[in-house]
């Protein structure tokens, strides 16, 4: 009798519903900030086609080497379950399986993953145990930002381009304003990619080390007679650095500046 595959049981409770839970897992313009995503590492490259017998690459850079997370999607039944082949090769050329179950609760939905190992791979049980369950956590920060994006609505008609970026530096959010500033490069194509290769230096070392020891960083530019205010800034969740924001105003010719006193 063959013995029993190893499997690894890790289970998220989400403030979401199934549906966003279910459909986060195949954005390939958010992924990145928690899918695979490490805290010293820079997603370079999320590509998802989600349908079943579709393929999905992510990698991530770590310490200056590319590691891959691919697979299959094998089941797609919207919004309890999916089910894909998984694998990371930089690690090992063994194929796993992986489900995820989702059940919705009062408050949210909870977000089972089953994952199984593929015979002889079973040393790497506890990592792998921990790796899902920092995952989820990120699964669930990230549907509670997207949340409340959702209740500031406002952003979107805001008269100025605000540019939203995790810790990793993936670009998150763009309104109008920041899609039609950076239309030449793609425009909200740009969502799911990493910040530092949209600047050129000296402003990539720039934000690098913005990434590196958030700060206040404002400045001013003039491009074709139009001068703006560039403001960057660190946002936060829950008191953890979340990444920047970046706020590009433009500044009228004359503008009246007041000291007041007291």
């Amino acid at each position: 009798m063959s013995e029993q595959p190893t499997t690894i049981v890790v289970t998220g409770a989400m403030a979401a519903a199934p549906e966003a839970a279910f459909d986060a897992w195949l954005d390939a313009a958010h992924a990145g900030a928690w899918l695979f995503a490490t805290p010293a590492g820079r997603m370079v490259e999320v590509a998802m086609d989600p349908r079943v017998g579709g393929a999905f690459r992510i990698v991530d850079r770590r310490d200056g080497e590319d590691v891959a997370h691919v697979g299959t999607y094998l089941e797609l039944e919207r919004p309890s379950r999916l089910t894909f082949e998984f694998g990371v090769p930089t690690y090992s050329e063994a194929r796993d399986r992986v489900v995820v179950a989702i059940a919705p609760q009062t408050a949210g939905c909870d977000v089972t993953l089953t994952h199984t190992l593929t015979p002889g791979m079973e040393e790497w049980a506890e990592s792998v145990r921990q790796g899902w369950t920092d995952i989820l956590a990120g699964l669930a920060a990230e549907l509670s930002r997207a949340g409340g994006a959702a209740r500031h609505a406002w952003v979107a008609a805001f008269p100025g381009a605000v540019t939203v970026c995790d810790r990793h530096g993936v670009i998150i959010e763009m309104n109008a304003r920041s899609a039609a500033a950076f239309a030449d490069d793609g425009g909200l194509a740009l969502v799911g990619s990493n910040l530092l290769d949209c600047h050129p230096e000296p402003s990539r070392t720039t934000v690098a080390d913005l990434l590196a020891n958030p700060r206040v960083n404002a400045y001013t530019i003039e491009k074709r007679g139009v001068r703006k205010l560039i403001y960057q800034a660190p946002w936060f969740d829950g008191g953890a650095f979340g990444g920047l924001v970046e706020l590009s105003l433009e500044v009228p010719s004359t503008m009246p500046h007041f000291v007041r006193q007291g």
